[in-house]
Parts: C-alpha cells; sequence; structure tokens
C-alpha cells in the first residue's frame, strides 16, 4: 500500500521547510536563551540597519510611550523581548525589497497589494493596542505584537504561493464565499494555519500562536477559548474589523463580521473615530519610509480596481463548443490495491456543475482526495448529457450557468420519466427565497447557499452517502 501526501501535508511541509533567515535564525536563538543580555538581541537587530530602523519606526506607532524611541535597546526596555522578537521575525516575512510587485513584466497581478498587506498590519496593530490597553493597560504591547502577526499567514501565501492565493481571492470575490475557503481549496490550507505553523517554527509565544490561528472564528468559537485567549482574540478581531471598515489597507477578508465584538469587550469604536482617522493618516504618511512611493501607489491601486473590475483572469473557461465533462485525474488520500480499490468503488460519483473552472477544478480534487469518483461540467448542458450518459450518484449544482441555467437542468431531470434521479444539491449565492423554493418545487433535495463551509458540504454529502448507498 502506498500512501499518497495530500495538498494539505504537502502545504504543511513546505511550509515547515521554509527556512527563517539567517538574520531572524540568530533572534530565535538569542531570543530563547534565557541567560542572554538584551543587549545581545539589541546587537543582533542593530546589526541589520534597515531592520533596525524599521523596527524603531514600527514601535513608534505603539500607545502610550514614555518618549519617541530612538535605538534599539531603548525599544526592547520598553516594549519587551518577547514582544521585539516578535515585530523583528514579522518584519522579516515581508518583502519589502520587492515592494513594486504586480509592476513588472511577467509578475502575477494580485488584487491585494503587498502594499495594502503591510497597512492593514500596521493598522490592526496599532487598534489592537490601543484597544487592549482599555482593558488591559500593562499588556498593550502584546495586544501590539498579535494585531501585528494575525495576518502573517496571508503575507508567507502572498510571498511564496502567490499564484493559488491569487486564485483563491478572485474565487472568493466572484462566487462569494469565505476566502478561508477558497484558499483552503487552492493552497490546502487557509492562512491561519499557515500562519500558525510559521509562528511554531519561529518560537512564537503560544498564546500570540492562538491569536494567529484563531483570529477569523466566529463569536461562537472564540467564546470557548480560555479567558486570556479570548480576550487578545476578541481585540484582535475588532481592530481587524475596524480596519476594514475605515479602509486601512486591506487583508482580502471583507466578510469579516465584527457584529457584538464592541459590546462584549465595552469598546465603541465610534467613540474613536477621529483617533482612528489620524492613525490611517499616520500610516499613510510613513509609506514612503517602508519603499511604498506615491507614484507606485496610484498605479498599483489603478491595476487592482481594474483587476477585479476584469475578474483578474480569475480561471473562468470559455467554452468554444466544449460539450464533454471532465474527469480530472487526481491521486485520492490513499491509493491502494486488491480491497481498498473495492471498498473505492462503493464510492458516490459526484457531478459539479460549476461555470468557475477554477473553482470546479479545486472542488473535485477536494472530493477526490476523500475518495469520491468526480465529473465535471461547466454549463447545464453539458450536466443534462452527462446525467443521460452516465450514472450519477450525486450533483453539485450552481444556478447560473451558461448555455442552459440550473433551474432549466432541474426541469429537464424532471421531465425524465423513469429515469433513476440523482441527488441534487443546489449550492448558489444571491437567491431570493423565491428562487429557493423554485428549486425545491423543480427536485432539487437541498439548497446551500454561499458562503458556505467546506467541512459542512462534505459532511452532507457524507451523510447522502450513507442514505444512497447505505
Amino acid at each position: 500500500m502506498s500512501q499518497e501526501l495530500s495538498l494539505e501535508q504537502e502545504t504543511s511541509e513546505a511550509v515547515v521547510r521554509l527556512p527563517l533567515s539567517p538574520l531572524a535564525s540568530r533572534i530565535v536563538e538569542i531570543a530563547k536563551n534565557e541567560k542572554a543580555p538584551i543587549q545581545s538581541l539589541a546587537e543582533i537587530i542593530a546589526g541589520d540597519s534597515q531592520l533596525a530602523a524599521r523596527l524603531i519606526r514600527v514601535a513608534n506607532f505603539t500607545s502610550d510611550l514614555p518618549q519617541r524611541l530612538t535605538s534599539v535597546v531603548q525599544t526592547i526596555n520598553t516594549l519587551g523581548l518577547e514582544n521585539v522578537k516578535c515585530l523583528a521575525l514579522g518584519l522579516t516575512v515581508f518583502p519589502f525589497e520587492s515592494s513594486v510587485v504586480g509592476t513588472d513584466a511577467g509578475q502575477i497581478e494580485c488584487p491585494i497589494t503587498l502594499q495594502q498587506l503591510w497597512e492593514h498590519t500596521l493598522g490592526c496593530a496599532v487598534l489592537a493596542g490601543r484597544f487592549g490597553a482599555i482593558l488591559d493597560h500593562s499588556s498593550r504591547h502584546r495586544f501590539f505584537a498579535a494585531g501585528f502577526l494575525h495576518d502573517i499567514g496571508r503575507v508567507l501565501l502572498f510571498r511564496y504561493w502567490r499564484e493559488h492565493w491569487v486564485e483563491a481571492l478572485l474565487i472568493a470575490q466572484d462566487k462569494h464565499i469565505p476566502t478561508s475557503e477558497a484558499e483552503k481549496l487552492a493552497c490546502g490550507r487557509d492562512h491561519m494555519e499557515i500562519g500558525e505553523l510559521w509562528a511554531r517554527t519561529a518560537e512564537i509565544d503560544p498564546i500570540l500562536q492562538c491569536a494567529i490561528r484563531s483570529h477569523a472564528l466566529n463569536l461562537g468559537a472564540v467564546s470557548e477559548l480560555r479567558d486570556e485567549e479570548r480576550q487578545l482574540v476578541s481585540v484582535v478581531q475588532l481592530a481587524d474589523s475596524v480596519c476594514e471598515n475605515f479602509a486601512i489597507g486591506t487583508d482580502g477578508n471583507e466578510g469579516l463580521i465584527a457584529d457584538g465584538l464592541g459590546s462584549t469587550l465595552g469598546i465603541r469604536p465610534e467613540e474613536h473615530r477621529e483617533q482612528i482617522q489620524n492613525i490611517k493618516q499616520e500610516i499613510e504618511c510613513s509609506r514612503e519610509f517602508f519603499g511604498f512611493h506615491p507614484g507606485q501607489t496610484k498605479e498599483l491601486e489603478r491595476r487592482v480596481r481594474r483587476m477585479v473590475k476584469r475578474g483578474g483572469g480569475s480561471g473562468r473557461r470559455e467554452l468554444k463548443g466544449e460539450t464533454k465533462g471532465r474527469v480530472i485525474p487526481f491521486p485520492t488520500r490513499t491509493v491502494c490495491s486488491g480491497a481498498g480499490e473495492k471498498n473505492r468503488e462503493k464510492k458516490l460519483t459526484i457531478l459539479v456543475v460549476e461555470d468557475h473552472g477554477s473553482l470546479c477544478d479545486m472542488l473535485s480534487l477536494y472530493f477526490m482526495r476523500y475518495g469520491y469518483h468526480v465529473r465535471t461540467a461547466h454549463d447545464g448542458q453539458t450536466a443534462l448529457e452527462i446525467i443521460s450518459a452516465e450514472e450519477i450518484h450525486l450533483v453539485l449544482l450552481d444556478l447560473m450557468l451558461p448555455r442552459v441555467d440550473g433551474f432549466t437542468v432541474l426541469r429537464h431531470m424532471r421531465q425524465a420519466g423513469n429515469q433513476k434521479q440523482p441527488y441534487v444539491i443546489v449550492v448558489s449565492a444571491g437567491a431570493s427565497a423565491k428562487d429557493r423554493n423554485r428549486v425545491l418545487e423543480l427536485g432539487a433535495n437541498e439548497y446551500m447557499p454561499k458562503p458556505f463551509h467546506l467541512i459542512r458540504l462534505l459532511e452532507r454529502i457524507q451523510n447522502v452517502e450513507k442514505y444512497l448507498l447505505g
């Protein structure tokens, strides 16, 4: 029996193999040596004048400083060794030297620029520090560090998996699914998991790892964390949401819901509106210091707007007369022979009907990893041809399709007479209550609105499998 690595495992191993820079490795070694004096860490950081300058500039954004910071030693003494270590390591991940990514020939255009990621990171750090100080003034610098590192997984995706991440972002925009779900489809893991894996390698404080891992959880999941973790994660979520609302950079997660966060924490962001606007202005004024020049900034913003407007090469396929569905060759989690192959034959055959080519491929590969046989169709006519010619157990059907839409597919299936009909789950966004009732009247078994979570969809399919094949 041979074991194939899943995409999740491949991504995990790739993150673990990502080398910390020599400087970052020295910072980790010095910081974990309790006997090493602050001066040792300061000397390591100061040895890279650019990193030192950026670190001091970032640190000066923290609240309630007794005086403006001018040296690394002073920064460590003020913010604490662990917090400075986190800021320094986070800075080593940002590829500032390639801040004009997307303007050079051959580069992959991204709907989020490095500048936007950076300004969102810094804005979230500043706001988390300010809001955290209201709750626990003595821990305000840890809140700042948590805000600074919370989206480090996105930076890693931007830097090392940009092509796949761009596809995920555009699919999320186009098909109205959560960005984290699109990331899992495209990259095997979402940015939170990737960020946490990096944080372990960098030996980041476990409670900050929790903030990285949990900052996009819903309120119910956050409430199950330990008190200290829950407070830290909630503050980061609130800062994250406020950054989105005030357009302080972007993290590509515009669907983040912050309802109830402020009241839960006893913080009213609207009371800090003027302060937030000042923070935004200060961050924008620091662009040139971090290598984002005004002319480049405007050009990048124009390119991003054009890219999002036109769909950015999102993977939507021109049909050009293509009428046949495709079987995508991809190994399941375990490739076996003999009895294993016999068991695999008992799995459902799923038809994925989705006009967005990349999303269709990603969903197909995802289900194949769980052993299912998968067919695909990019339009309703092709779907009907496959259903009439092959044994399909379950259909995942989008409504908005070219040539023949999802409603017509359901109508034709109902008119097929004695032919055994597959189980149909309609997965679509933007349908009205009337449309939802209509698809059920036309014979669909279930309606699942987008955005949806992959694990919920998989659970539904597994339940249907027990019903159909049990």
